[in-house]
C-alpha cells in the first residue's frame, strides 16, 4: 500500500510529460483529473520499474492492482470480490469520466498492464458488495466511497448552491452538480455518487429518492493543511500537540498583538507560500519550495524556535493557517467561473473546530460559513448512504460565522497571490 502523499513517482510523471506533450491534456479530458504523482498510475509505474516481483507478476498476467479500497473489500468480505467504486477507481488516472469505465487507451500510453484482468471491476457506490463478518454475525456491505466524497453526505444530501470544505490533513473544496460540470483551468472533476439501476441486479439497494442516480463534483485540493502545521512544528522544533493547543488563542482577535515579526509588521503574520506535500490545485507543483515571505516580498530566514520568541512562532503559525485559507479562496474563485457563486460554505474536519480559522474564512470569501456540531463528516456520510438516505439526518449547526470587514487579511491575500503565481 502506498500513500497518496508518496511522491517517488514525480520523476516518472516528468518523464511522461517530456516524452508526450499532449498526455496531460488527454488525461484531464478523459478522467477529469491532473497528471500528478499523487495518483495511482505513476505509483504503479514506479513499482514496475523498481520492484522486480511486481514486473514479473505483470508479465505472467497474475498481477492485480488498484486503489487500496479494492484491496480492503477483497480482503475483508467473505466473497472476496475484486471490485471498486468509481470515485476510488478514478484516482488511478485510468477511469474514463464519460464512459464510467476503465479507459482502454491510457494504460497503453502509460506503459501499464491493461485494465481488464488487472484492475478491479467497477461497480456503483451503492452496490451489494458482499458480507462483512464482524461482531459474530454477517453484515451486508452496501457502500464504498472515498474519504472526501463521502464527507459531502455527512449532513444529508449535498446542495448544489453550497460549497463544501473539509479541512484535515489536506483541505478539499467541493461543489456538486447533477450534470457533468465544465472544468476551469487547474481544477478537478469527478463522480462522488452512483447507484445501480434497480432493474439490473435484484439484490441492489433501493435507489435513494433524495439523490440523483449520479452526482458529479468540481474539486480543488490543498495538500498542506494539518500536514503543514505538522511541518511547521517539526521545522521549528516544537511538539505538534503544543502548537495545536496554542493555535486557537493565536487566531483569536488580538491573539497576535505581540506576535509580529519585524518583516511582517507588529502583530501581523508574514506570508507563507505553502507547498507542503506538493502544491495542489490550481497551481500543481510537486516540487514547490515552502517558505515564509515578509509583506515586502522578501524571504524570511528560517530559524529554529530557540532563536525566535514564542510570539514569533505564533505569527508563523498564523501565516500557515492563512495560507490554507488563501488556497481555498483561489479554488473557490476558479469554481465561480463555471458555477453560480455559492450561497454558503459548509466546513468540516479537525481544523474546522478552530473558530478563528472559520471566521477568517468567512471574512476572506465574503460568504457565511457554517460548522456542524460533528466534525467527522466522512463516517457520517457513509452511514447516511448505507441507511438509505433517511430524512432528518442534518444535525444542528454548531456555529455560524458571518463575514466581517477584515482589511488586513484581504491585503495579505492580495500580496500572497502574485507570489504564488510567479513561482
Amino acid at each position: 500500500m502506498v500513500s497518496w502523499q508518496d511522491l517517488r513517482a514525480a520523476g516518472i510523471v516528468a518523464r511522461w510529460q517530456s516524452q508526450d506533450a499532449t498526455l496531460g491534456g488527454v488525461i484531464q479530458a478523459k478522467t477529469g483529473l491532473r497528471l500528478t504523482p499523487h495518483y495511482g498510475a505513476g505509483k504503479m509505474r514506479w513499482w514496475l520499474e523498481h520492484h522486480p516481483p511486481v514486473a514479473l507478476a505483470a508479465r505472467k498476467g497474475v498481477l492485480r492492482w488498484g486503489p487500496m479500497a479494492a484491496w480492503l473489500v477483497h480482503t475483508l468480505l467473505a466473497e472476496h470480490p475484486w471490485v471498486v467504486d468509481p470515485q476510488n477507481g478514478s484516482r488511478t488516472l485510468l477511469w474514463n469520466l464519460s464512459s464510467g469505465d476503465w479507459d482502454k487507451e491510457l494504460p497503453v500510453r502509460l506503459g501499464l498492464p491493461p485494465g481488464e484482468g488487472f484492475l478491479p471491476r467497477l461497480v456503483p457506490t451503492r452496490h451489494p458488495y458482499g458480507m462483512l463478518h464482524a461482531v459474530g454475525r454477517p453484515i451486508p456491505f452496501l457502500v464504498l466511497n472515498g474519504d472526501q466524497s463521502a464527507a459531502l453526505f455527512g449532513f444529508g444530501p449535498p446542495r448544489e448552491d453550497w460549497a463544501y470544505v473539509n479541512i484535515g490533513t489536506g483541505a478539499f473544496v467541493q461543489r456538486v452538480s447533477s450534470r457533468l460540470p465544465e472544468r476551469p483551468p487547474g481544477l478537478l472533476a469527478g463522480v462522488v455518487y452512483t447507484e445501480d439501476p434497480p432493474s439490473t441486479v435484484s439484490r441492489s439497494p433501493a435507489p435513494l429518492s433524495r439523490l440523483p442516480p449520479i452526482l458529479y463534483s468540481l474539486e480543488g485540493t490543498v495538500n498542506g493543511a494539518a500536514s503543514a502545521l505538522d511541518w511547521l512544528a517539526e521545522t521549528q522544533g516544537v511538539p505538534a500537540e503544543e502548537l495545536l493547543k496554542r493555535l486557537p488563542g493565536w487566531l483569536a482577535p488580538g491573539g497576535l498583538r505581540d506576535g509580529g515579526l519585524k518583516e511582517g509588521g507588529e502583530g501581523e503574520p508574514p506570508l507563507f507560500l505553502n507547498g507542503v506535500s506538493g502544491l495542489g490545485s490550481p497551481y500543481w507543483r510537486a516540487d514547490f519550495p515552502s517558505r515564509f515571505v515578509g509583506l515586502d516580498g522578501r524571504s524570511i530566514p528560517h530559524l529554529p524556535t530557540s532563536h525566535l520568541p514564542v510570539p514569533g512562532l505564533a505569527a508563523l503559525a498564523a501565516a500557515v493557517v492563512e495560507s490554507i485559507l488563501f488556497l481555498i479562496q483561489v479554488n473557490l474563485e476558479r469554481m465561480d467561473q463555471v458555477l453560480p457563486s455559492p450561497q454558503k460554505i459548509m466546513v468540516s474536519g479537525g481544523l474546522s473546530r478552530m473558530d478563528g480559522l472559520c471566521q477568517s474564512l468567512a471574512d476572506l470569501t465574503r460568504k457565511p460559513v457554517s460548522r456542524r456540531d460533528e466534525p467527522e463528516a466522512t463516517a457520517r456520510g457513509v452511514a447516511f448512504l448505507t441507511a438509505g438516505g433517511p430524512p432528518g439526518w442534518e444535525p444542528a449547526v454548531d456555529a455560524a460565522f458571518l463575514p466581517r470587514n477584515n482589511p488586513g487579511l484581504t491585503d495579505r491575500f492580495i500580496r500572497w497571490q502574485p507570489l504564488m503565481e510567479k513561482d
